[in-house]
């Protein structure tokens, strides 16, 4: 499993609500790709302008070429997957790959 994820800072004036609407919108038509294995959107604690994304992948492999394929689709469907980008900025993390090694306490 990868995980993708990324801290959005929201834009002056904008409200969770907005982000999340458009958000939701162009996360549904992430999660149709092959390899997909869940979004979720955290709110920082003591601030409503700071989120923290993080996608769930089967593989870097499988985010990477959903990611090309999508870039194909049409204008409404691009529409879609950018219009969050007017709500916030997006500042990426990075890939995490859950597989190779990761450390769980009981």
């Amino acid at each position: 499993m990868m995980l993708y994820i990324f801290e959005v800072t929201l834009k002056r004036g904008i409200g969770m609500e907005d982000y999340t609407r458009a958000w939701k919108r162009g996360s549904e038509v992430i999660q149709k790709s092959p390899g997909s294995h869940g979004i979720r959107l955290y709110k920082k604690l003591g601030t409503p302008v700071k989120l923290l994304n993080v996608a769930a992948w089967e593989s870097k492999t499988a985010r990477d070429i959903a990611m090309e394929s999508l870039k194909h689709a049409d204008p409404h469907t691009r529409a879609l997957l950018h219009k969050h980008e007017d709500f916030g900025t997006v500042n990426v993390i990075g890939e995490f790959d859950e597989t190779s090694w990761v450390v769980d306490l009981p």
